[in-house]
């Protein structure tokens, strides 16, 4: 009985991931989108985006499908939210979805997990802010941020995140900063903390 179990959850996990879509990103029309935010709504659950060097200003948000969503790296590609928030993702449909090897400035928000996000991370990363907050939270559940880099141009506070009973917010590897409106490459210089 446990062996017949057993074999139809490896049946179930394969065809799940025989379905999964790696999909382009290219803002010069190379891939199959020009858009972050054309090929998060084209995305099903399980689907992979892969994002060119560039900058795209623009806000992408999801909330109903699982997603990893995977940029150049944070020096290369930049997902420029401006007056907005960069990355919005909402609802337990977002359970496992992951952000990784990205620049998100905002002189709002870089990123924002809220309504019951769960189990959301953020790797190698940027968030930077000319306001005083970097990452929100509302109501979501765990956020993980590995290896990120976290500065704000106002002394205020820079993460403001309020969770779910047995929610929780853990930071790995991270480096957090207070610019001051300066240049962060420079904070960091001094600290040797940043190399560039």
């Amino acid at each position: 009985m446990n062996k017949r179990l057993l074999m139809t959850l490896i049946i179930s996990v394969m065809a799940v991931n025989a379905h999964a879509t790696i999909r382009t990103v290219n803002q010069f029309g190379t891939a199959q989108f020009t858009t972050v935010q054309a090929a998060v709504s084209a995305a099903a659950t399980g689907d992979t985006i892969l994002i060119a060097p560039g900058t795209y200003v623009e806000t992408p948000s999801f909330s109903t499908k699982v997603l990893t969503i995977i940029g150049a790296g944070w020096d290369l590609t930049t997902i420029d939210g401006g007056g907005s928030t960069a990355w919005t993702l909402s609802g337990v449909g977002v359970i496992g979805s992951v952000l990784e090897g990205m620049d998100c400035p905002s002189s709002n928000l870089s990123f924002n997990l809220s309504t019951n996000g769960d189990s959301v991370t953020v790797r190698r990363c940027r968030l930077r802010s000319t306001g005083n907050i970097v990452i929100s939270g509302t109501n979501g559940k765990r956020l993980y941020l590995e290896d990120c880099l976290l500065t704000s141009a106002v002394n205020g506070s820079m993460i403001n995140v309020s969770v779910t009973a047995g929610g929780g917010f853990v930071a790995k590897g991270c480096i957090f900063g207070f610019t001051g409106g300066a240049d962060e490459r420079h904070v960091f210089q001094r600290r040797k903390f940043w190399s560039h």
